[in-house]
């Protein structure tokens, strides 16, 4: 058939447009080099957290974050690391962060970058993209440092409930103690200096009783009460964090973007697939040039 193309006709075609092939090639690597020249690099620090898996009332996100306003949208178990990756990706943290970057740039343009997270298994990869090498590893780990910072935040524990009631109890009965002692003293000093007390006891001897009395009690109340917060500091110490920073963010040597090798690997690719297709595209729309 005439309008059959076979192989031959093809490499001709190639053969005789190789200018076009040849140049389209070559512009295609200077403007990749261009390209490679004027974009700024770009860094990239890593940090890496060991989620442990764990269960119980002391580790539920979900419940907690949504009366916080945090949409974690995993709906995972409790601590898990879907919860953690999840939790990433709300407004609390990226909040929390832009506070971080301005404590570093109090005055000038804030910038956090770009965040990339990854998820392997129990391994949760938090990357951030930033023009500073110093700042995409800083960033990095204060992803890390918000994630302890709301883990403390949504787990607010019966340990850490009762040592907080605690620590408010303490003083307040302390010092009914410490009065009522100061009382007693008062009373005792007065009664023993005073005539009537020599010969028949009076009122004030039974004001002492009473007041003996009012100190065990508060004494009892007391002790109770710090034993019960000792008590609660053992238990919040047994809460620990269901997750580790395995590896910390260093500040990047080498920038991630861009990439000259790969970018004037592509540059050839496309000036080669972009120079035959204008090499095929002028031999059509000249029919005289084609032999016969």
């Amino acid at each position: 058939m005439e309008d059959e193309i076979n192989l031959k006709d093809i490499v001709d075609v190639l053969v005789r447009r190789r200018g076009i092939i040849f140049w389209a090639v070559v512009f295609s690597v200077i403007s990749a080099m261009i390209i490679t020249s004027i974009t700024k690099p770009v860094y990239e620090g890593t940090s890496v957290i060991l989620v442990r898996s764990v269960s119980g009332s002391s580790y539920q996100f979900s419940g907690v974050a949504s009366m916080m306003g945090l949409n974690l949208g995993g709906g995972g178990s409790s601590g898990s690391a879907s919860d953690l990756f999840e939790l990433l990706k709300t407004p609390a943290i990226n909040k929390k962060i832009l506070e971080v970057a301005k404590e570093v740039f109090p005055s000038g343009p804030v910038d956090i970058g770009e965040l990339k997270s990854k998820l392997n298994g129990n391994m949760l990869e938090i990357s951030v993209l930033h023009k500073d090498p110093y700042m995409a590893a800083y960033i990095s780990d204060a992803y890390v440092q918000a994630l302890y910072y709301y883990w403390n935040k949504l787990n607010y524990t019966e340990a850490k409930k009762k040592k907080e009631y605690l620590e408010k109890q303490l003083p307040i009965t302390e010092a009914s103690l410490k009065a009522a002692e100061d009382k007693l003293k008062s009373l005792t000093y007065l009664v023993t200096q005073s005539k009537d007390f020599q010969t028949a006891p009076s009122q004030k001897t039974i004001d002492i009783v009473r007041l003996e009395r009012e100190v065990e009690v508060q004494s009892s109340i007391y002790k109770m009460l710090r034993s019960e917060y000792e008590s609660a500091r053992v238990e919040e110490a047994k809460e620990v964090s269901p997750f580790s920073d395995v590896d910390k963010a260093e500040v990047p040597n080498k920038p991630v973007k861009p990439k000259p090798v790969l970018n004037l690997v592509i540059g050839f690719l496309f000036g080669i697939f972009a120079g035959v297709f204008l090499a095929f595209l002028t031999d059509y729309f000249k029919p005289t040039h084609r032999t016969t």
